[in-house]
C-alpha cells in the first residue's frame, strides 16, 4: 500500500514537473534575451544605472511612468524603439517581445 502511495506521488510530481517546463523555459529564455539585448543598458535589475543608462538618462522599470505604461505599450518599445533605444523589429520575434515584457514585470515586482 505504501508502494503505491510513493510510486503515485512520484508520478505526480513527475507530472508537474513536466508541465511547468515550458514556463521554465520561457523565463529562462525572456531572461538570456534580456542580458544579451537590454542589461546593457538597463542593467540587470533594470534600474538603468549601467554607464550607458545613466549617460542616456534611461529610467528605471520601477520608475512611476514605465509601470504606469500598459504591456502594449512596452510590446510597441521593444518592437519600434525609442529614442536613444534601438528598434527590435525583425530581431525578435512578436513571442519574444511578448516574453521581453513579462520579464521587465517580474523585475518590477523584485523590487517596490
Amino acid at each position: 500500500m505504501k508502494t503505491q502511495r510513493l510510486q503515485w506521488l512520484a508520478m505526480l510530481a513527475a507530472l508537474a514537473a513536466f508541465a511547468l517546463l515550458p514556463i521554465i523555459a520561457r523565463a529562462q529564455t525572456a531572461h538570456s534575451m534580456f542580458n544579451s539585448k537590454c542589461a546593457a543598458c538597463h542593467g540587470a535589475d533594470g534600474a538603468g544605472t549601467t554607464a550607458m543608462g545613466r549617460m542616456m538618462h534611461i529610467p528605471s522599470f520601477n520608475s512611476a511612468p514605465v509601470r504606469k505604461m500598459t504591456n502594449a505599450k512596452l510590446a510597441a518599445i521593444i518592437t519600434h524603439g525609442k529614442t536613444p533605444m534601438p528598434a527590435f523589429q525583425g530581431q525578435l520575434t512578436k513571442r519574444q517581445i511578448g516574453e521581453l515584457v513579462e520579464y521587465i514585470r517580474t523585475l518590477q515586482k523584485q523590487k517596490r
